[in-house]
């Protein structure tokens, strides 16, 4: 394994750097249909009659309910979307998600929807921030940083949740 600062160090460098990568490839990737990286409301929002026929994964808020049409693209570029085939009932507010193909004229035949209230998106953006400081609590608790070896190294005891940062102690 990696024993050393130096090659620990390294090796997270090179971690950080293919992580930042993949990110920055990720979001250069084109609409591939054979790699089920399907068109979205921002490819169908720049170029609608490209995808004509073509399988898509939209999704936007409901803007109308008869017939059900959603907003979806980019912000001031968006589109509108009549979608057929939601069986689901929906509201103007809530949130769509249709799997289907893209038909001429602003229609769209969804095979498969998904329908949200616009407060869960909320409640996972809150509940995953709270699991985060969560775990960075234990994190700090209950492990330290070894700087000999730049690694984490378990407390004897964990650390209590008042403790002051060391410098504001001796100060």
């Amino acid at each position: 394994m990696l024993q050393s600062p130096r090659s620990r160090a390294l090796a997270l460098v090179c971690v950080f750097a293919l992580l930042v990568g993949l990110f920055v490839l990720s979001g250069t990737a084109d609409p591939d249909p054979e790699n089920h990286a399907y068109p979205d409301g921002d490819d169908l929002a720049a170029d609608y009659d490209a995808y004509v026929g073509d399988r898509a994964d939209v999704s936007g808020p409901v803007v109308s309910t008869d017939p059900v049409t959603i907003e979806t693209g980019p912000p001031g570029e968006t589109i509108t979307l009549e979608v057929e085939g939601v069986e689901e009932p929906v509201e103007e507010g809530q949130r769509l998600r249709a799997f289907g193909v893209v038909e001429p004229g602003g229609a769209f035949d969804a095979e498969e929807t998904l329908v949200r209230d616009p407060w869960e998106i909320t409640y996972m953006y809150v509940v995953s921030l709270l699991a985060g400081l969560w775990v960075l609590s234990r994190l700090l608790r209950g492990w330290r940083i070894d700087r000999a070896v730049l690694g984490l190294e378990p407390r004897d005891e964990p650390r209590p949740v008042r403790t002051l940062p060391r410098g504001e102690r001796d100060g």
